[in-house]
Protein backbone atom coordinates (compact mmCIF):
# COMPACT_ATOMS: atom_id res chain seq x y z
CA UNK A 1 0.00 0.00 0.00
CA UNK A 2 1.18 3.29 -0.77
CA UNK A 3 2.07 6.05 1.95
CA UNK A 4 2.46 9.67 1.85
CA UNK A 5 4.87 11.55 4.33
CA UNK A 6 2.82 14.55 6.09
CA UNK A 7 4.85 17.23 7.74
CA UNK A 8 3.12 19.28 10.11
CA UNK A 9 4.39 21.60 13.21
CA UNK A 10 3.13 20.72 16.49
CA UNK A 11 0.13 23.27 15.91
CA UNK A 12 -0.75 21.96 13.03
CA UNK A 13 -1.16 18.48 14.66
CA UNK A 14 -3.41 20.34 17.09
CA UNK A 15 -5.72 21.22 14.96
CA UNK A 16 -6.15 17.68 13.27
CA UNK A 17 -6.78 16.06 16.46
CA UNK A 18 -9.54 19.40 17.34
CA UNK A 19 -11.00 18.58 13.66
CA UNK A 20 -11.31 14.20 14.43
CA UNK A 21 -13.01 15.77 18.04
CA UNK A 22 -15.58 18.01 16.56
CA UNK A 23 -16.39 15.39 13.52
CA UNK A 24 -16.49 12.23 15.82
CA UNK A 25 -16.83 13.03 19.71
CA UNK A 26 -18.11 16.19 19.74
CA UNK A 27 -21.04 15.58 17.11
CA UNK A 28 -21.92 12.19 18.41
CA UNK A 29 -22.82 11.40 14.98
CA UNK A 30 -21.61 8.08 16.54
CA UNK A 31 -24.78 7.52 19.06
CA UNK A 32 -22.82 9.16 22.58
CA UNK A 33 -19.68 10.06 20.77
CA UNK A 34 -17.19 7.47 22.12
CA UNK A 35 -17.15 5.15 19.07
CA UNK A 36 -13.66 5.52 17.15
CA UNK A 37 -13.39 3.33 13.92
CA UNK A 38 -10.47 1.22 13.51
CA UNK A 39 -8.87 3.48 11.05
CA UNK A 40 -9.00 7.00 12.97
CA UNK A 41 -7.62 4.75 16.22
CA UNK A 42 -4.65 4.25 13.98
CA UNK A 43 -4.56 7.77 12.49
CA UNK A 44 -4.50 9.09 16.69
CA UNK A 45 -1.68 6.41 17.27
CA UNK A 46 0.38 7.74 14.50
CA UNK A 47 -0.27 11.82 15.66
CA UNK A 48 0.97 10.16 18.89
CA UNK A 49 4.44 9.41 17.79
CA UNK A 50 6.65 12.45 16.80
CA UNK A 51 6.45 13.83 13.03
CA UNK A 52 6.63 13.33 9.69
CA UNK A 53 3.70 10.87 9.46
CA UNK A 54 3.42 8.47 6.92
CA UNK A 55 -0.28 7.81 6.23
CA UNK A 56 -2.50 5.39 3.34
CA UNK A 57 -4.72 6.99 1.23
CA UNK A 58 -7.63 6.14 3.16
CA UNK A 59 -6.29 7.71 6.52
CA UNK A 60 -5.32 11.05 4.16
CA UNK A 61 -8.98 10.88 2.98
CA UNK A 62 -10.15 10.48 6.50
CA UNK A 63 -8.82 13.40 7.96
CA UNK A 64 -9.76 15.53 5.31
CA UNK A 65 -13.21 13.98 6.08
CA UNK A 66 -13.13 15.63 9.38
CA UNK A 67 -11.91 19.05 8.31
CA UNK A 68 -14.63 18.91 5.72
CA UNK A 69 -17.29 17.87 8.05
CA UNK A 70 -15.54 20.50 10.52
CA UNK A 71 -15.97 23.39 8.00
CA UNK A 72 -18.85 22.96 6.86
CA UNK A 73 -20.74 23.79 10.34
CA UNK A 74 -19.38 27.13 10.95
CA UNK A 75 -21.62 30.00 9.82
CA UNK A 76 -24.32 28.11 8.51
CA UNK A 77 -22.13 25.14 6.08
CA UNK A 78 -19.98 28.22 5.39
CA UNK A 79 -16.50 26.92 4.12
CA UNK A 80 -14.46 29.34 6.67
CA UNK A 81 -10.38 28.44 8.00
CA UNK A 82 -8.10 30.59 9.53
CA UNK A 83 -4.49 30.93 8.41
CA UNK A 84 -3.01 27.71 9.93
CA UNK A 85 -6.22 25.38 9.04
CA UNK A 86 -5.43 26.66 5.45
CA UNK A 87 -2.24 25.46 5.66
CA UNK A 88 -2.51 22.25 6.95
CA UNK A 89 -5.64 21.61 5.08
CA UNK A 90 -3.58 21.90 1.96
CA UNK A 91 -0.73 20.11 3.10
CA UNK A 92 -3.98 17.29 2.96
CA UNK A 93 -4.85 18.34 -0.50
CA UNK A 94 -2.07 17.99 -1.85
CA UNK A 95 -1.19 14.41 -0.35
CA UNK A 96 -4.41 13.56 -1.86
CA UNK A 97 -3.42 14.62 -4.82
CA UNK A 98 0.22 13.10 -4.53
CA UNK A 99 -2.22 9.63 -4.73
CA UNK A 100 -4.45 10.18 -7.46
CA UNK A 101 -0.88 11.65 -10.02
CA UNK A 102 0.93 8.78 -8.92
Amino acid sequence: MLHCQLSVSENQKKIILEWHNLATVESLHRGDGAVTFPDESVILKILAGPGPYQFNQMQIKTIAAWADKVFNKHYGGGDIRNYEEEKVYKSITAALNKFSHG
